[in-house]
């Protein structure tokens, strides 16, 4: 079976590709190894909601959460699937559900000559060969390759030397605090001995799973101690002169403006949480709530059979550059608001509140931690991606093992016809947000079909993919 583009992954980033595909009358299919946003429902503790607020979930074609664009609420991740699919149902997504792609390779030049002649209406040739699980062979001419951002959990090699009597989790197969406390309970030797949980990682998700640990913890009146490892973060404000952070950063076109992949990593993601009563998510904000339950120590540096090393040195500079930053961001917020007018609480009413700094000098300088001390390590190290389906080929050409990317300039890969799309700062700084994903997918459909062709009546109909068409 031949189509022109074939788009792995069928999360945000897959459907707006196929989107702004169909928008230019191109042949697409999906292919998701589950159901639509497979990540969404299976990869994610429970509580998680989105960062962004109802009103920012915006993809191509104008679709809104449910028109409720001026909400300030987060959406749960099931209520985000919801959204997903009802995204897919509105434009007939060409979906091919619990199909996993397990080789993609190029096709051989031999073949690519008598696969070009059998392409109709002068078709470009035949550049790839997909093969699923169920046996099913595609051929194409482009594939972009929509996996997303959170693909593989980034857990140091030395995560390996901690005795197996300590619980590991990362972000995605951490799911709720009873799983956590019920194992440090059952290991318990004595009620007396405090008992840690150590959080590696001071980004969003950290954070996020620090608050519910320390939450659970004093609930169950357990001993516990929740210890996060802090590296370099980015502190915001959930919201600033009464509106939320980011319908100020989206008024600014921070999000939007162009971004460098190459700098991505030196960029930290900021701290926020999608909580309903809108509370701030920062390393201050946890200490000041739960006192000595929650220890913050250095970033980790390594792990022997018994100790947990941390560099102490870098805890206060990762704390202050946060905080500094977090003071700039305001005083571009306020400069912005003066000039356009825009009549919002006044900063100084605010200031005080949304960035106090913890006592820097005070903190103990913690320089290991001993590992039998330790219940449970939580890794929230962030994400890398990986294309098992590449052949080695491709893998060999394209992989970029410092960056753990596939090399690409603005989601264009340095083979003819392979895209790839989700990264963080792919091309802007809101390039693996909801909200921004739609505007790379456009570019990207734009270099593979530029629009010298006209919209057709093809977007009201379902797209043309033999037996594989629509939902299922």
């Amino acid at each position: 079976m031949y189509l022109n583009t074939v788009i792995v992954g069928g999360g945000q980033a897959g459907l707006a590709m196929s989107r702004c595909l169909q928008e230019r009358c191109i042949e697409n299919i999906i292919l998701e190894r589950g159901n639509v946003g497979e990540r969404w429902r299976s990869s994610y503790w429970d509580s998680l909601t989105l960062l962004t607020p109802k009103w920012q979930t915006r993809l191509p074609g104008g679709y809104t959460y449910e028109g409720k664009e001026d909400t300030d609420e987060f959406m749960s991740a099931a209520e985000f699937v919801q959204y997903l699919e009802d995204y897919a149902r509105s434009f007939h997504a060409p979906l091919r559900t619990n199909t996993n792609v397990v080789q993609i390779s190029c096709v051989e030049e031999e073949e690519e000559n008598l696969t070009s002649n059998k392409n109709s209406k002068g078709a470009s040739p035949t550049r790839f060969k997909i093969v699923t699980e169920d046996g099913s062979t595609l051929l194409t001419t482009n594939i972009v390759l929509a996996t997303g951002y959170c693909d593989l959990p980034s857990i140091p090699i030395f995560a390996s030397n901690l005795s197996p009597s300590v619980q590991q989790y990362s972000v995605v197969n951490y799911k709720r605090p009873s799983q956590v406390l019920s194992s440090i309970n059952n290991n318990r030797i004595s009620v007396e001995k405090s008992q840690m949980i150590l959080i590696v990682g001071s980004g969003a998700s950290g954070l996020q799973i620090a608050q519910e640990l320390a939450l659970a913890a004093k609930d169950n009146n357990n001993n516990i101690k929740v210890a996060i490892s802090v590296g370099r973060h980015c502190r915001w404000p959930r919201t600033y002169r009464g509106k939320d952070i980011l319908w100020w950063v989206d008024q600014m076109g921070l999000f939007q403006s162009p971004a460098s992949q190459t700098e991505e990593a030196s960029n930290p993601g900021p701290q926020l949480a999608g909580y309903q009563d809108h509370y701030n998510i920062s390393l201050y904000d946890l200490k000041q709530q739960h006192g000595k339950t929650v220890e913050l120590v250095g970033r980790v540096t390594n792990i022997t059979s018994e100790k947990v090393e941390c560099d102490s040195d870098s805890l206060v500079a990762n704390l202050q550059e946060a905080d500094d930053k977090c003071i700039l961001l305001a005083r571009a917020i306020d400069a912005f608001a003066e000039k356009e007018g825009i009549d919002a609480v006044t900063g100084k009413q605010e200031e005080e509140g949304f960035c106090q700094r913890l006592p820097y000098e005070s903190l103990p300088k913690i320089n290991h931690l001993n590992v039998h001390d330790l219940n449970c390590v939580i890794w929230a190290t962030g994400f890398c991606r990986s294309y098992p389906f590449l052949s080695d080929d491709l893998t060999n050409r394209l992989w970029d093992s410092e960056r753990k990317i596939l090399c690409n300039q603005g989601g264009i890969t340095p083979q003819p016809g392979m895209y790839v799309l989700g990264y963080r700062w792919l091309r802007r700084k809101n390039s693996n947000f909801v909200d921004g994903v739609g505007e790379d997918a456009n570019d990207l459909a734009e270099h593979i079909c530029p629009s010298n062709a006209t919209r057709s009546e093809q977007l009201s109909q379902p797209a043309r993919v033999g037996s594989w068409n629509g939902m299922r």
